[in-house]
């Protein structure tokens, strides 16, 4: 008798329910800090911060779309000066002209610059570490050093006219310029804390926010500084603006992103300060403020956050903002097996990491897409995982009792990395396109380039052992080495199909998968691969194993199919995604982790199943379906099945609008009778139908479920 159970699965990207199976959603990402936000007009905005990260919307917030600007340095503050001139703020200066469709980089200080003011699109005046001040007259093209006698990191920056203009900064620092910048001087603030934004209503009442909840108010356009009434804040006070002549916020953080933060409003003119409430519980720190107009305001923090207003701060909608970048590859860093640790990469240099596959850190290592990724090590706290990608782009992660390092280069801008395998963690391997090969024996710091011979795009690469390696490409192509990849030979292949994945379950069993659902198994270290039965069409982007019986592959269409016999036969798993999968991988006998696009992330602790049972081995004289029992039933109940002849056997679940929401069996079965247990724990009361296929029989029966 062979039992086979479902797979259970978490999903990050396109989530469906898949009944007869136990599935919990993942939602834990730990996201970048977003640091400022700046609209162009009524409806165009950014939002940027850590990892190189912007954000752009067109319609007022309500969506926003990822931009990559090409860096992964922090961005620290944006700035429109017009409709389409705008500017972003980290150790260099982005520019658009066209309100952040697209951006350049442009000649900046090449130190850290915070705060921005422009007052008409060519004049403009930016700050930011060790006392900086630089002043532009051309909309941003060059930029010229004024000095302002401090080493403050000066933070904010406001004009009240061409020639009038103040900047705050660190230890309370103040300074005033009555000739456009030409000369600055020092000024009494009557404070020591930190000075982190200013703002003003007109050309004489402005305000200043800093540290330990200060607020400074001047009415007298700057000459003169008076501490506000502040309700008791310890909150250091990121941003401050006036949305009239009465109201204003004032947010900011503690420093601690554990805990909630004041968030301070006025509405008498700024006299008085008073906490409100931005309506979630959630501990959110506040960087970045933008007053779109009187009613409505965008403010954005970390983890990915921004509330918006459209009532002047009465209610908030809270939305967190996350990249969808497609996820190509994943490993578990210690050979796969028993490692509490998984590395993924994905496109446009993101890369996820996490301790059990069920909460995930995100990072943006470079703006490369990294397309593959491998790791070994010898215990939990000694591996290497390395990733690869566009223009030969290697990243390579080490970690030794506990500290990590991390480190990036070019191999060959004109080659696309597609694959990479590490055999233990000094040796590793990299394919490329045009049949090229990677060797490296020290943890990835240097590598000699090789030829396959194959001329062809290879896309992975897989050994047996430390002497005999594959790798498989384009047209079928598999390239073979017994002399530690020092030369390669043609293997014979028996398709012209492209190849994408390959795994070695043991010296001697191996897989390789490949496209229209192709299948090739080794049962004697590759020296013949054969053609197996595929119970998908669908191209199958990746292949693993955990140990020389149990493997899963992935594919197209979110398709998942897992064998227990060394890739012998192979069976459809039920999958709660329809986006491609492109990378799976193990950390023990049954938690397995697959990745795809639209930072789709599934996972199983159930190993490799499926949800027959054979029940006897007498042979029926017929087809049939029995109905269930119980019915009514919750949530699970048993449909009996039989069949005269071995076949294809498709039991799928459908609701009363003729819907699929299970596919119970889809596999080859020899004949005899069957039972498949049902479970519709994540569906609602209602009648539902199952209907069994095999060759030209079909039958349906009617089930009830009562909640």
């Amino acid at each position: 008798m062979k039992r086979l159970f479902a797979v259970f699965c978490l999903n990050l990207g396109l989530i469906g329910d898949v009944t007869g199976q136990s599935w919990s959603v993942v939602a834990d990402y730990r996201p970048e800090v977003l640091r400022d936000v700046a609209f162009a007009n009524a409806s165009v905005g950014i939002a940027v911060g850590n990892q190189g990260l912007v954000f752009r919307t067109v319609n007022g917030g309500t969506s926003w779309s990822f931009h990559d600007l090409g860096t992964t340095e922090m961005l620290r503050s944006a700035y429109f000066a017009d409709a389409n001139r705008g500017f972003i703020l980290g150790s260099s200066i982005y520019h658009t002209t066209n309100a952040g469709a697209s951006w350049v980089k442009s000649a900046g200080p090449g130190e850290p610059m915070e705060g921005m003011y422009f007052v008409d699109n060519q004049r403009g005046t930016i700050v930011g570490a060790n006392g900086s001040i630089y002043r532009t007259t051309n909309g941003g093209s060059d930029w010229t050093t004024q000095v302002s006698n401090v080493t403050n990191r000066l933070r904010s920056v406001w004009f009240t006219s061409e020639d009038n203009g103040i900047i705050v900064g660190e230890a309370g620092i103040i300074l005033r310029t009555t000739n456009g910048g030409s000369s600055w001087t020092r000024h009494l603030s009557g404070t020591l804390q930190d000075l982190n934004s200013i703002s003003f209503l007109n050309n004489t009442i402005g305000f200043i926010s800093g540290g330990n909840g200060t607020i400074l108010r001047t009415t007298d356009g700057g000459l003169n500084w008076l501490p506000a009434v502040v309700e008791s804040s310890i909150v250091s006070l990121l941003k401050i603006r006036m949305l009239d002549a009465s109201n204003g916020f004032a947010f900011g953080n503690s420093g601690n992103f554990n805990i909630p933060v004041d968030f301070l409003r006025t509405s008498d003119g700024g006299l008085t300060w008073s906490r409100g409430s931005y309506g979630t519980t959630r501990a959110v720190q506040f960087f970045g403020m933008s007053v779109v107009d009187p009613k409505r305001v965008v403010i954005v923090g970390n983890s990915g956050t921004v509330l918006r207003t459209s009532d002047g701060g009465s209610t908030w909608s809270n939305q967190e903002l996350l990249p969808q970048p497609d996820l190509f590859g994943v490993t578990a860093p210690f050979s796969g097996v028993l490692s509490g640790a998984l590395n993924v990469a994905g496109s446009e240099g993101f890369s996820f990491e996490s301790s059990g596959g069920v909460a995930w850190g995100m990072n943006r290592l470079i703006s490369q897409t990294l397309r593959a990724v491998h790791g070994a090590g010898v215990s939990l706290s000694a591996h290497t995982s390395i990733m690869v990608g566009d223009q030969g782009t290697v990243v390579v992660s080490h970690v030794n009792q506990s500290i990590g390092s991390r480190t990036s280069t070019r191999l060959n801008e004109d080659l696309t990395f597609n694959g990479v395998h590490m055999v233990d963690r000094d040796t590793a391997y990299i394919v490329a396109d045009s049949g090229y090969i990677y060797k490296s024996t020290n943890r990835g710091s240097t590598w000699t380039q090789g030829s396959s011979g194959a001329l062809v795009r290879l896309n992975a690469i897989d050994f047996a052992d430390a002497m005999n390696g594959f790798a498989v490409g384009e047209v079928g192509r598999i390239r073979r080495t017994t002399n530690f990849g020092r030369s390669w030979i043609g293997s014979s292949s028996v398709t012209s199909a492209r190849l994408n994945a390959i795994c070695f379950a043991s010296p001697a069993i191996g897989v390789i998968v490949g496209d229209r659902g192709t299948i090739l198994h080794t049962s004697n270290g590759g020296n013949n691969w054969l053609l197996k039965t595929s119970p998908v069409g669908a191209e199958l982007r990746s292949v693993s194993f955990v140990n020389s019986a149990r493997g899963l592959a992935v594919g197209d269409s979110g398709k998942i199919i897992g064998t227990n016999d060394g890739g012998l036969t192979w069976q459809v798993q039920p999958s709660p995604v329809l986006t491609t999968l492109r990378g799976i991988a193990f950390l023990n006998e049954t938690t397995a982790v697959a990745v795809g696009d639209q930072r789709t992330i599934v996972r199983t602790t159930m190993g490799v199943t499926s949800v027959s049972e054979l029940v006897s081995g007498e042979v029926p004289s017929g087809y049939g379906l029995g109905q269930n029992y119980p019915n009514p039933f919750n949530p699970k109940t048993v449909l009996g099945s039989w069949l005269p002849v071995a076949g294809h056997v498709k039991l799928v679940v459908y609701d009363l609008l003729g819907r699929e929401v299970a596919v119970m069996v889809n596999e080859r079965r020899a004949a005899g009778r069957y039972q498949d247990t049902f479970d519709a724990g994540g569906l609602a009361s209602g009648v539902y139908i199952c209907r069994m296929t095999a060759g030209s029989f079909s039958q349906s029966r009617k089930l009830t479920l009562m909640k």
